[in-house]
C-alpha cells in the first residue's frame, strides 16, 4: 500500500513538473492599454511573451462592439518586426471606428501551426465628433504678383479635429472655382500663374463632421515686371540738356506704365524727369562741362526696372550760333506807311537749350547789335519759319542781323543788306464818275478777286505790287 502511494507521488510530482515547463514554454499574450483615443480611431499597445521562440503568422489586436472579440471581428495587424521569434512590446492604430462608441479590444497571436493565442480584455469608448469647420478669407491678406499670390487665411477653426484637411479651388474661367491648388509652398504662395489675368479662388477645410467652404474671391495678377534698356550713344549733347534714345523691352501689358530719368552729377545735383515719349526725350536743367550718370527708368503694377548707367559729360556753353543767313520773302510800298519789309530769321544751334531772347536788330550801318535797333516781335509761319514784319522808309540801305542769347552771351547772324523801295505814284478819280466802281481785276495764286472803292483809299496788302487810288 505504501509502495503504491509512492508510484502516485511520484506521477503527481512528474504531472506537476512537466505542466510548468509547458506553461514557462507557452506563447503569452497582454492587452496593455487603448490610449490616443479619437472619434475614429485609437491606438492599442501590448505585449508578447514568445520564450520558445515559435514563428508566429499574426500579431495584433482585435476589437469589437460587444465582449470578447476573436480575430473574427474587426482587426489591426503588428507588421513592423520580423515575427519568426519576436517577443517584447508592440503597437498598432485601431481605425474606422465609429464616434461615441463603446468597443472591447484584445490582443492576439497566432502561430504558425495555426493556434491563437489571446491576451486580456480592455474596454474603452471614442470620442464624440468634432463641430463643424469654420475658413474665411479676405482680400487684404493677400499678396499679388505678377506669376504668384500668397494667401494668408483669415480665419480657420479645425472643429478640434487633429486629422483635418485644408486648400484652395482656383480657377481663371470660372467664378465658381473647382480646381485643386496643387502648387502651394508652405508659406502659402500659390505660383505659376499668368501675369495680368483675373482668377476666382476660395479656401475649404474638411474634418469628420464635413467640409465648410470660404467666399470666392476675385483677384488679377500684376503684369509682368518691365525691362528697359538705353542707348550709350547719346543722340545730342549740350551744356544743359542732353537727348537720349531708348528702348521699352517689356512694359507687361500694363497701360499705366511711367517712364523716366534719373541723372546724378560728381557734385551732388540729382534730376529726376518723367517722359510720354516712346522711344527718346530730353534731359535737361543740368550744369555745363559736368559729368552725370544717367538711367532710364519704368514702372507699372509689379514695380520698377531700371536701365544700366551710362556716363557722359556735358558741353561748355558756348553762345548761339547762326546755321544759315536771313532772307527776305516779301519787301512792299505803301504811299500811306512806307516800305514793308518780311525778313526770316534762321534757325540756329545752342549748346544750351534756355534761350533767354531772340529776335532781329538793324542799323544803317554793319553788324548791327541789340543796342541798335531791335525786335523781339517774331511771328511763326506755319512752315516752322519765324519772321518780323515791319515798316521802314524808302530809299534807305540798312544792315539786319538775328540774334540769340543764352547764359554764355548773344550769338548773330551774318549780315543781310537791303536798300527800300521808292513809293508808288498816286491816280486821282473825277469826283462825279462811277460811286461805285471795279478798281481792280487780277490773278494772284490761281486765286480771283475784285476790289471796290468808295471815297476812300484803297491798297491790296497782300499782293506783290500795289496800286494806289483816291477819291478828289
Amino acid at each position: 500500500m505504501k509502495r503504491i502511494t509512492s508510484y502516485l507521488v511520484l506521477i503527481l510530482a512528474a504531472s506537476i513538473l512537466i505542466q510548468t515547463c509547458k506553461d514557462e514554454d507557452s506563447l503569452r499574450l497582454k492587452t496593455v492599454e487603448i490610449d490616443d483615443i479619437s472619434y475614429a480611431f485609437a491606438m492599442g499597445a501590448g505585449n508578447v511573451s514568445n520564450p520558445a521562440s515559435q514563428p508566429l503568422a499574426r500579431l495584433g489586436f482585435c476589437w469589437d462592439v460587444d465582449p470578447a472579440p476573436t480575430n473574427n471581428n474587426s482587426v489591426a495587424y503588428f507588421e513592423d518586426a520580423d515575427l519568426n521569434s519576436f517577443s517584447g512590446e508592440f503597437s498598432v492604430y485601431l481605425a474606422n471606428l465609429k464616434a461615441n462608441t463603446v468597443y472591447y479590444v484584445r490582443a492576439f497571436a497566432t502561430t504558425e501551426k495555426g493556434e491563437t493565442v489571446y491576451g486580456n480584455e480592455v474596454k474603452f469608448t471614442t470620442a464624440n465628433l468634432p463641430h463643424r469647420p469654420q475658413i474665411s478669407l479676405n482680400e487684404a491678406n493677400i499678396e499679388i504678383g505678377s506669376d504668384f499670390i500668397k494667401v494668408a487665411i483669415d480665419k480657420m477653426d479645425d472643429g478640434g479635429d487633429d486629422f483635418f484637411t485644408m486648400g484652395f479651388f482656383l480657377d481663371a474661367n470660372s467664378d465658381f472655382p473647382t480646381t485643386v491648388v496643387t502648387n502651394i509652398t508652405e508659406d502659402g504662395q500659390i505660383t505659376g500663374l499668368t501675369p495680368n489675368t483675373t482668377y476666382w479662388l476660395r479656401a475649404f477645410i474638411t474634418n469628420a463632421s464635413g467640409t465648410v467652404y470660404s467666399k470666392v474671391l476675385r483677384f488679377t495678377t500684376l503684369p509682368e515686371r518691365p525691362k528697359i534698356s538705353i542707348n550709350t550713344n547719346l543722340a545730342t549733347k549740350g551744356a544743359d540738356f542732353v537727348r537720349v534714345n531708348f528702348d521699352i523691352k517689356e512694359h507687361g501689358g500694363d497701360t499705366g506704365y511711367t517712364i523716366g530719368f534719373w541723372a546724378s552729377s560728381d557734385d551732388g545735383q540729382t534730376i529726376e524727369i518723367e517722359t510720354d515719349r516712346a522711344d527718346e526725350d530730353l534731359v535737361s536743367g543740368l550744369n555745363p562741362n559736368t559729368t552725370y550718370t544717367l538711367q532710364a527708368y519704368i514702372t507699372n503694377k509689379s514695380g520698377t526696372a531700371v536701365s544700366d548707367e551710362i556716363s557722359f559729360t556735358t558741353a561748355q556753353l558756348t553762345v548761339p550760333v547762326f546755321t544759315r543767313n536771313l532772307w527776305i520773302d516779301r519787301a512792299v510800298t505803301y504811299s500811306c506807311r512806307g516800305v514793308s519789309v518780311s525778313i526770316n530769321s534762321p534757325p540756329y544751334e545752342s549748346s544750351g537749350r534756355d534761350i533767354i531772347m531772340r529776335g532781329l536788330c538793324w542799323g544803317e550801318n554793319p553788324n548791327p547789335t541789340i543796342d541798335d535797333n531791335m525786335s523781339t516781335n517774331l511771328r511763326l509761319r506755319i512752315d516752322g519759319v519765324y519772321y518780323l514784319w515791319t515798316d521802314f522808309p524808302p530809299n534807305k540801305t540798312y544792315y539786319f542781323r538775328a540774334f540769340a542769347i543764352n547764359e554764355a552771351g548773344t550769338g548773330y547772324s551774318d549780315d543781310l543788306i537791303y536798300t527800300t523801295s521808292s513809293i508808288p505814284p498816286v491816280f486821282t478819280l473825277n469826283e462825279g464818275l462811277l460811286i461805285w466802281f471795279l478798281v481792280l481785276f487780277f490773278i494772284n495764286n490761281n486765286n480771283s478777286r475784285y476790289y471796290i472803292l468808295k471815297n476812300m483809299e484803297f491798297q491790296d496788302f497782300t499782293a506783290n505790287y500795289f496800286f494806289t487810288a483816291k477819291i478828289y
